[in-house]
């Protein structure tokens, strides 16, 4: 069973990173992922600025004191922005702040550096692509060389750019591999969130079985589906309203949402993944203070560590013991009707 829990620094927004180290020692967690925003550039939600770049080497030691000191690794370094942003010179400063992640991540002993493929919104997917081929190696060979893998997390971010249209284009299976097609490098995977690809209708698990070998990192994080509001505003969601945030969709803890997680878990054990799943709180109903976020990343952990021992003792999943109430090709989706 792999035990190795930790959760994504962004959910505690007020709190330092040494209060962040401390708060995953004394709740049981063995690993943290440390968003890595320049400082002055948190511009959006769940971006932070929990290492200080420009005093890096005096920052390092007491970064290293308190995880020892608390139990704590670190998994991963995130900074998730637009690699190929239009701005070639916002584009220039993007990739050169994931050049320092590298540097961090070396002297921190961390393995892995996460970030978004983003997107040039003024050219199309393939021209996008013709982009990504040039702009990427550089920044995978200087990883290769410091002994660090990278990372793409699967999120969709409509509207990034502009409204309806996805802000980075490594959000599904089919654009997963040409990426890797492209850019075969063996230090390149996925930073692999089931949630994102739930509320595309995506099989999550049939994803986990075709890319197991290149999950890198994992994100524990639900998606609670409205099939009222999905009829309302259907898959490319809504357009005019402000009244839902998110549309048909919301983020939420494990246990809470559309995902069968017994499904996703023995996935990920068959494909042998060993590495790191990290909670992600997104959830709006344990935000807005850091005890009730707290509250959030202990009962994701708590639920997936249940899932687990449900698996050993041999148990089905709740899909396999209730009749399904959306099929989808190979997987099934169920909603709620709220």
């Amino acid at each position: 069973m792999n035990d190795k829990f930790g959760f994504y620094t962004s959910c505690f927004p007020g709190l330092s990173l040494t209060e962040k180290i401390r708060l995953a020692g004394e709740e049981g967690f063995g690993y943290i992922e440390i968003g890595a925003w320049p400082a002055g550039d948190e511009t959006r939600n769940f971006a932070v600025h929990d290492i200080d770049f420009a005093h890096l080497d005096r920052q390092v030691p007491k970064i290293r004191t308190a995880l020892k000191e608390h139990g704590v690794k670190i998994s991963a370094i995130g900074y998730y922005e637009n690699t190929l942003d239009r701005d070639l010179e916002r584009r220039k400063q993007v990739i050169g702040h994931l050049m320092r992640c590298v540097d961090a991540a070396r002297m921190l002993d961390c393995p892995l550096v996460s970030t978004f493929i983003g997107r040039n919104i003024d050219l199309d997917v393939r021209g996008n692509f013709k982009e990504l081929e040039e702009a990427f190696p550089p920044v995978l060979k200087y990883a290769g060389e410091n002994g660090i893998k990278i990372a793409f997390e699967n999120c969709v971010m409509e509207g990034w750019q502009i409204q309806g249209v996805p802000g980075t284009l490594c959000y599904q299976p089919e654009l997963w591999e040409e990426i890797f097609r492209i850019l075969p490098q063996d230090n390149l995977g996925i930073n692999f969130d089931p949630s994102h690809l739930a509320k595309q209708m995506i099989d999550y698990e049939a994803a986990v079985r075709k890319f197991g070998s290149r999950i890198f990192h994992f994100h524990i994080k639900d998606t609670v589906i409205s099939s009222r509001l999905l009829n309302w505003y259907g898959i490319y969601n809504r357009q005019f309203s402000n009244a839902h945030k998110d549309g048909f969709w919301n983020s939420a803890i494990a246990g809470k949402g559309v995902l069968d997680w017994k499904k996703i878990m023995a996935a990920l054990d068959e494909a042998g993944y060993d590495g790191v799943m990290s909670v992600e709180n997104e959830d709006p109903d344990y935000q807005g203070s850091a005890e009730r976020t707290r509250m959030g990343i202990v009962r994701s952990r708590e639920y997936i560590r249940e899932i687990q021992n449900s698996l050993s003792r041999g148990e089905k999943s709740w899909e396999e013991r209730n009749c399904a109430q959306a099929s989808l090709a190979a997987g099934t989706l169920h909603f709620k009707n709220i």
